[in-house]
């Protein structure tokens, strides 16, 4: 069961609130039951979400929660002292060396890996290159060996190895080029 608190603002604006009982298993609906006059003033807001919460403590039957925001420090309060400004100065100029030195090692590391690039680059046509030069060749002599025939081919190797053992056997030298 939930009971409807109005809740005095500071322009003495009553809104009802429903405020939910630990027996009620139905969730708080705030929306429809608010104003929607200024809803960008932040004061109405910390006043409505402080009396809320002190709604909802007191049908749980807890005490009341008293709440004080602080002022902020002022100026005066918050100024660094020399020696503070000092170390604030030397740590700015340590970080910027820092972030200088990291920037200079990323750009030799990208320069690096550029010129590795380039070298595998430089292989890979190399090695392109001489893969379809011996492609080529293959072509060639495979089709040397259908034109003339394999009979033809071994026969003309065979007469060639012969000749060239019988001219080591007999101590001659011949030139087939």
């Amino acid at each position: 069961m939930a009971a409807i608190v109005c809740v005095s603002l500071i322009n003495n604006n009553s809104i009802p609130i429903m405020v939910q009982s630990e027996t009620d298993s139905k969730p708080l609906n705030l929306c429809k039951q608010q104003p929607r006059n200024k809803p960008d003033d932040p004061q109405r807001v910390k006043q409505t979400l402080k009396t809320l919460i002190q709604s909802r403590r007191l049908a749980e039957g807890k005490d009341a929660i008293t709440i004080d925001f602080e002022k902020r420090q002022s100026d005066d309060d918050l100024k660094l002292t020399p020696e503070e400004l000092a170390r604030q100065k030397d740590r700015k100029e340590q970080n910027r060396r820092a972030a200088q030195k990291c920037r200079q090692k990323k750009r030799h590391q990208l320069q690096t890996l550029q010129e590795e690039e380039e070298e595998l680059l430089l292989k890979k046509c190399q090695l392109e290159a001489k893969y379809q030069k011996l492609n080529s060749e293959k072509e060639k002599l495979l089709h040397t060996i259908r034109s003339n025939g394999f009979n033809r081919l071994l026969f003309t190797y065979t007469t060639l190895f012969l000749t060239c053992n019988l001219g080591i056997v007999l101590g001659m030298r011949f030139n087939y080029h």
